[in-house]
């Protein structure tokens, strides 16, 4: 082998790795050049959605007032009888509760309401023949006192008794105001509101029927 071989060999070998590294540092250089020039991926535009409208809660219904509201609000006898006619009711051996509610709110207006009381608009006959249409009625009663206790409760102070009439109808009432020296077997009179009717057991095993009355004893102190 010739020098002259060797020579050009060697020549030829060593412009072929230039040529190899020229191209690959060429490549490489482009390969830098496009992974710098690659722009970072661009997230997708978040859309602003509107929050949710949220319709405000109506304010609060005000407490529905019970009758003690109502009760202490009436400032009228036709305005008290509004409030405690539908609870009055016709019971055995009992009151109702409406009767107690209007001897209650009469107790503290009782100043000046003998006047008012002192009339009639029905009779026994008529309140026992229908005694719902008598309830709230005036009906002044003369006669003789049969029964009467004084009966104190954290709302008042009430006389509660039977009285009878001349004809021998019975009437089962509750008074405010004084009842002065007034005992059983005292004669008396007395007026107020018609509250229905009273039935009762009597001694011999059967039922007698009274009339109830809210009112006031016909006495001077408590006109």
């Amino acid at each position: 082998m010739s020098l002259k071989y060797v020579i050009i060999r060697g020549k030829d070998l060593f412009w072929r790795s230039l040529m190899f590294w020229t191209v690959l540092s060429i490549a490489s250089l482009c390969i830098l050049v496009l992974s710098c020039s690659k722009a970072d991926p661009v997230p997708p535009p978040v859309k602003n959605t509107p929050a949710p409208v949220t319709e405000k809660a109506p304010p609060p219904s005000p407490p529905e007032k019970t009758i003690k509201d109502k009760l202490e609000e009436a400032k009228t006898i036709n305005e008290a009888l509004a409030i405690t006619k539908p609870l009055m009711e016709d019971k055995m051996d009992e009151i109702s509760a409406g009767h107690l509610l209007l001897a209650v709110w009469l107790d503290q207006h009782k100043d000046g309401f003998f006047q008012l009381l002192d009339g009639n608009d029905t009779s026994f006959a008529v309140a026992m023949k229908d005694p719902e249409e008598a309830r709230g009625k005036r009906i002044c009663v003369t006669g003789r006192i049969v029964q009467i206790s004084v009966v104190k409760i954290a709302a008042g102070k009430f006389n509660d008794g039977i009285m009878w009439d001349s004809a021998g109808n019975l009437y089962r009432y509750t008074t405010v105001g004084t009842s002065g020296n007034l005992v059983e077997s005292s004669r008396a009179r007395l007026c107020g509101m018609l509250t229905g009717r009273f039935d009762y057991h009597n001694s011999v095993g059967g039922a007698g029927h009274a009339l109830s009355i809210v009112g006031i004893f016909d006495l001077p102190q408590n006109r």
